[in-house]
């Protein structure tokens, strides 16, 4: 039987492997929708700008809502 020092260095191994694997795939799925997220996140901010008052808004944009 392996001893608890083996076991523990083969578990933390594998938990190090999961992780990468999960990095990779994280990696991925940011490379592929990271674009579509961010152009709808633009395009409703830029909605809920023009459906709320824009005046509030220019408010708090400095140098501009002087």
């Amino acid at each position: 039987t392996p001893s608890l020092t083996l076991r523990l260095r083969m578990t933390t191994m594998a938990g190090a492997q999961d992780i990468t694997l999960i990095k990779k795939l994280f990696t991925r799925l940011t490379k592929n929708w990271g674009p579509s997220v961010a152009v709808y996140a633009a395009t409703l901010t830029v909605v809920g700008i023009y459906i709320t008052d824009w005046k509030v808004v220019a408010t708090k944009i400095p140098f501009y809502g002087k």
